[in-house]
């Protein structure tokens, strides 16, 4: 039994080591999936809102409506 405690206690730190050394890179990966997360869903907001702009700039709706400032501000547009 003294034999199986003084292996533990040579052990333990490496073992110690070991688990701080996981959470270390785990702590890394998670960061790294939030920030490449996070720039993804910055490039999809803008494509879409590129998108918005292309579609918005490519349907003349404005002209079609019976709103005379509308219809003025569309004009005014072109």
């Amino acid at each position: 039994m003294d034999d199986l405690i003084k292996e533990l206690q040579i052990l333990a730190p490496y073992i110690l080591y070991a688990a701080i050394a996981l959470t270390c890179i785990t702590i890394v990966v998670a960061v790294t999936k939030m920030i490449i997360n996070r720039k993804r869903q910055k490039l999809k907001e803008r494509a879409r809102q590129e998108h918005f702009l292309f579609e918005r700039l490519l349907t003349p709706n404005d002209l079609n409506s019976k709103d005379p400032v509308i219809t003025q501000q569309a004009v005014n547009r072109q």
